[in-house]
Formats: structure tokens, C-alpha cells, sequence
């Protein structure tokens, strides 16, 4: 059921039906996805599309859109001594 949320919410990003509403769904749905399975094909392929829809996300983490990062962070050099971003929605090293 929860593979066939995130089926369906890759498919409302994609196509520009997805609500904003449906985020912390669509964040639920995610977090149990990656606690069940791990990151896979379904997590990768929203992770991916989440840039459709990254002007919800700010305003879910009540941020701005360059405050939020999609994706894994790694720090660009060992002079980084403050990392950019609020929100890092992969993994920060």
C-alpha cells in the first residue's frame, strides 16, 4: 500500500496534480519506505522529483528554498565549518 502512495506521488509531481498538502504524507510515507526497505528505486526516483515541488517544502519547514537541500550533503572542503543549509532531506556528512 505505502509502494503504491509513493507510486502515485512521483506521478502527481510529475504531472503538477500534487497538493501541498500532501507533504507530511508524502514525508511519512518516505521515512517508513526507508525504515522498511532502505533507500531504493522508489525513494531515488522522488528524491529526484522533489525539485518540482520545493517551494511546498519551504513553506512546510517554514524556510527558504536555498535553505533546503534534496539530496546527501557533503561539505565542500574542511574550511566548511557551518553547512548552508536548515533542511537536508539525504544524509550530511
Amino acid at each position: 500500500m505505502r509502494e503504491q502512495r509513493l507510486i502515485q506521488y512521483d506521478k502527481d509531481i510529475i504531472s503538477g496534480r500534487f497538493k501541498k498538502e500532501q507533504i507530511e504524507n508524502l514525508f511519512k510515507d518516505m521515512k517508513e519506505e526507508c525504515i522498511a526497505n532502505g533507500r531504493n528505486h522508489l525513494i531515488y526516483n522522488l528524491a529526484y522529483d522533489l525539485l518540482y515541488i520545493k517551494p511546498y517544502i519551504a513553506e512546510y519547514f517554514n524556510c527558504e528554498e536555498d535553505e533546503i537541500c534534496l539530496y546527501d550533503y557533503i561539505a565542500g572542503n574542511t574550511l566548511d565549518t557551518v553547512c548552508p543549509y536548515k533542511i537536508i532531506l539525504g544524509n550530511a556528512n
